[in-house]
C-alpha cells in the first residue's frame, strides 16, 4: 500500500489522516487501493461523518454516542499524549509513547486509539451516559485507570459531579502511575477508592513480580500458588523470569462491590482470570452492576465469559473478538478482544 494515497484517501474520505496503528497494518488491511476505498465507503466512521444509516454487523457499533461530546480542541502539552476528552497521559507510561510526546488524538474512530478498542471506547461512554446524578466505576487490572480517567471526563461533560472510582492494580509501579494520573488530571485519589491488589475468585493473598521495565511490560499476572522457595526467580505464565515478586491482598469482586449499592461500570482486564472472577461474584455482579467490559485473552475465555453471564440475564452490546494465530504448532492470541454486557434488570 502506497503511503501518500493512503493518506490521501483518509484525508479526503474522513478528513483526518490514519492513525499509527492503521499506518503500520496498511498491507495486511488493505492489499490494495480499492480496497482500501471500499473499506472507508463502507466504514462506521464514514457513515458517522455523513449521516448515513449504519448496516449489516456495523450497525451495533453506535457512534452517535461521541455526538454529544465536546471534542478537546486545546493545546497538547509536554511530555504528555492528551486524547479527545482532554485526558492527559504521560508518555513514560508506555515505552512507545515517546514518539507522540506533546500530540493531541481526535475521536477514537473507527478502531479505537492506541490503549483502547472501541468497543470499549463506546461501552465506557454508554454507561457515562446512562448514569443520572451519580457515577461509580470500577478498573481491574487497572494499569494507570485510562478508563477511570475517562469515565470521570466524561462525567464532568454531562455535569455529574458526584464521582466516585475504584482501582485494582497488582503492580506496584503500575499503582503508581495510576496516582500520578489522577494528579495530573486534577483528581485526588484520596477522594476515590486506589488498591495496590488483584482481583480474585476469593479474599486472600497472591505474588504479583516487581517489573524491571514497567513502562514495556503490561501483561504481568497474579500467581496464586506460592513459587518454589528453592528457586531464585519466578517464571510468570508466559515464560518471562522475574528475579523479584511481593506479595499483595486479593479481594474478591463481591468484597469490592460491599461498599456499593449500585455500580455503572466494571471495567476488568486482568490477563485470563476474569472469568472466575466473576464467577466468584456472580451474585453479587447481577446484583450490582449495570454494565461489564470484560477484556478476553483467547476464544475459550470468551465462551466462559458468555456463559456465566448470558443464563442471568445480561445482554452482549458489543463483541469483539481476540485475535488468534498458530505458530510452531502452537494457538497464539497477539490481539485481546472485548466484550460488553449489559445488565436489564438495573
Amino acid at each position: 500500500m502506497n503511503d501518500v494515497f493512503l493518506e490521501a484517501a483518509y484525508r479526503v474520505l474522513l478528513r483526518r489522516p490514519p492513525d499509527a496503528g492503521v499506518q503500520a497494518r496498511a498491507s495486511a488491511l488493505y492489499p490494495n487501493e480499492l480496497t482500501l476505498i471500499r473499506s472507508i465507503l463502507h466504514s462506521a466512521e464514514f457513515a458517522f461523518l455523513y449521516g448515513h444509516e449504519l448496516q449489516g454487523p456495523q450497525a451495533r457499533l453506535d457512534y452517535s454516542i461521541f455526538k454529544d461530546l465536546h471534542v478537546y480542541d486545546g493545546p497538547g502539552a509536554p511530555g504528555f499524549l492528551t486524547d479527545f476528552l482532554g485526558v492527559r497521559t504521560s508518555v513514560a507510561f508506555v515505552e512507545h509513547l515517546s514518539a507522540r510526546d506533546g500530540a493531541v488524538e481526535g475521536l477514537p474512530l473507527p478502531f479505537g486509539n492506541w490503549h483502547g478498542d472501541i468497543c470499549e471506547w463506546i461501552g465506557s461512554m454508554k454507561a457515562v451516559m446512562a448514569a443520572k446524578d451519580r457515577l461509580i466505576v470500577y478498573e481491574l487490572g487497572a494499569g494507570w485507570a485510562p478508563w477511570l480517567v475517562a469515565c470521570a471526563f466524561t462525567a464532568r461533560q454531562k455535569g455529574i459531579t458526584n464521582v466516585r472510582l475504584t482501582g485494582v492494580e497488582g503492580s506496584r509501579h503500575h499503582f503508581e502511575m495510576m496516582e500520578q494520573h489522577f494528579r495530573t488530571n486534577n483528581l485526588d485519589p484520596a477522594n476515590h477508592r486506589l488498591l495496590h491488589a488483584i482481583a480474585g475468585a476469593q479474599d486472600g493473598e497472591a505474588e504479583f513480580p516487581v517489573l524491571p521495565n514497567p513502562s514495556l511490560d503490561w501483561g504481568a499476572a497474579a500467581s496464586f500458588s506460592p513459587r518454589n522457595k528453592t528457586s531464585d526467580s519466578h517464571i510468570d505464565y508466559r515464560g518471562h523470569r522475574f528475579a523479584e515478586v511481593e506479595r499483595v491482598p486479593v479481594y474478591a469482586l463481591s468484597t469490592l462491590l460491599s461498599e456499593d449499592d449500585r455500580v455503572d461500570l466494571v471495567h476488568i482486564d486482568i490477563q485470563g482470570h476474569e472469568a472466575e472472577v466473576v464467577a466468584g461474584s456472580i451474585d453479587a455482579v447481577t446484583s450490582k452492576v449495570k454494565r461489564m467490559i470484560v477484556g478476553t485473552h483467547s476464544r475459550a475465555l470468551e465462551t466462559q465469559v458468555a456463559d456465566l453471564l448470558a443464563p442471568r440475564g445480561w445482554l452482549l452490546e458489543l463483541d469483539s473478538a481476540c485475535r488468534m494465530t498458530v505458530q510452531d504448532g502452537q494457538v497464539l492470541y497477539p490481539v485481546d478482544g472485548a466484550q460488553i454486557w449489559v445488565n436489564p434488570a438495573l
